[in-house]
């Protein structure tokens, strides 16, 4: 099985050639941040500051609660209705749930919009032969996002038939976080692109898919004419 969360990022990130993605914090083998950033907090690469975007209500995970105690209810998820400010930080003043890096923007655990995703947050694998060569693919055919921004996905894996002593929760065996994507308004939406190879693969096993044999444009309204 196989689930979906959603990340705001930077406008700036969108276009950019995605990095190749880190291994959260948590992991056996944790990303050196101090490899990213100089003593005074600045890129290597870009010697820009490093950026995160500030708590908001929603949390799927208490990162302060340690399960000494129940946890408190989490007050009502309201979705932003725009791209929240963005913070800057000193490498030594790090978000202590930061679990991802893209480039100088900090991926928090407390920034998670998964709430706005629309459609099947949940999928199982399907076994197809791509490009002479069987994979396992986790398809999320219908889903959406009920507001404009620039994201990211982060996949996670599971086998919901394993436990770990001591938890509820189903170990992670697999963790990706995807490129960032733009969600346009009605307005300055450029259009669909024709369906790609992989998609048509895809349709010949069955999966749902909405397919395209044409590009799709957008047929843009002059400015004003909402008000006539």
């Amino acid at each position: 099985m196989c689930t979906v969360d959603l990340f705001p990022v930077p406008e700036d990130l969108y276009g950019a050639a995605s990095p190749a993605s880190r291994p959260s914090p948590e992991s056996s083998h944790p990303t050196s941040y101090s490899d990213a950033v100089d003593p005074n907090g600045y890129s290597q690469a870009s010697r820009h500051p490093l950026t995160y975007f500030p708590l908001h209500p929603y949390m799927s995970v208490d990162v302060n609660h340690h399960g000494h105690a129940p946890a408190p209810p989490s007050p009502p998820f309201q979705i932003p209705r725009r791209q929240l400010m963005l913070g800057h930080l000193h490498h030594n003043e790090r978000p202590h749930d930061t679990v991802h890096q893209i480039g100088n923007h900090l991926i928090t655990e407390s920034s998670k919009l998964t709430p706005a995703l629309v459609g099947e947050r949940f999928a199982e694998p399907t076994l197809v032969d791509h490009q002479g060569r069987k994979a396992l693919v986790f398809v999320f055919g219908d889903l959406a996002v009920r507001r404009e921004g620039v994201f990211i996905l982060r996949y996670r894996a599971f086998d919901i038939f394993s436990s770990v002593p001591g938890t509820p929760h189903a170990p992670v065996l697999a963790e990706l976080y995807g490129g960032p994507f733009k969600v346009y308004s009605t307005r300055e939406f450029p259009g669909l692109e024709p369906s790609t190879d992989l998609t048509r693969t895809l349709s010949k096993y069955g999966v749902r898919v909405t397919l395209r044999d044409a590009e799709r444009k957008s047929k843009k309204r002059p400015k004003g004419s909402d008000q006539e």
